[in-house]
């Protein structure tokens, strides 16, 4: 499974999951909020409907028990090219991918990178957070996660 913002105003910025089969809709999610981490403010604002609308599509796969092989599906900004700006997700192989839940059902997802965790945490209103840290370095991050 691959994440991607792409385009000629934002470049190439991509995250490849492989750890589980099906790979948990909270570890797409995570990876997801990660790879709009990557970007800078400019970009955020410029993709944010793509990103938005790519949770949406992470949300559906999951609530309908996944993907099929070849899934490949590309959020578009309105008013832009495609080719200037886009975030894609492609599962190029197994059925099922994006399954329910998070983490293979340890109650959180492990690590997506080499140099990251990232944890999925379910606030007292209900909303839910990504907290992704990174390996030898203090700096953590939380982003709020859009249902």
């Amino acid at each position: 499974m691959r994440v991607q913002a792409q385009g000629r105003l934002i470049g190439e910025h991509s995250r490849v999951l492989r750890r589980f089969r099906p790979i948990p809709a909270d570890d797409v999610r995570a990876a997801l909020v990660s790879l709009q981490g990557d970007l800078g403010n400019r970009q955020q604002k410029l993709l944010s409907s793509a990103f938005e609308a790519a949770q949406s599509t992470v949300n559906k796969a999951e609530a309908a028990g996944g993907v099929p092989q070849g899934f490949s599906k590309n959020h578009y900004v309105p008013g832009v090219r495609g080719s200037d700006a886009r975030v894609d997700i492609e599962s190029k192989a197994g059925n099922g991918n994006i399954g329910p839940g998070g983490g293979g059902g340890r109650g959180g997802v492990g690590p997506l990178f080499s140099n990251e965790h990232t944890t999925i945490k379910t606030n007292d209103d209900g909303s839910r957070t990504a907290v992704i840290s990174s390996t030898g370095s203090r700096l953590t991050r939380e982003i709020d996660l859009k249902d």
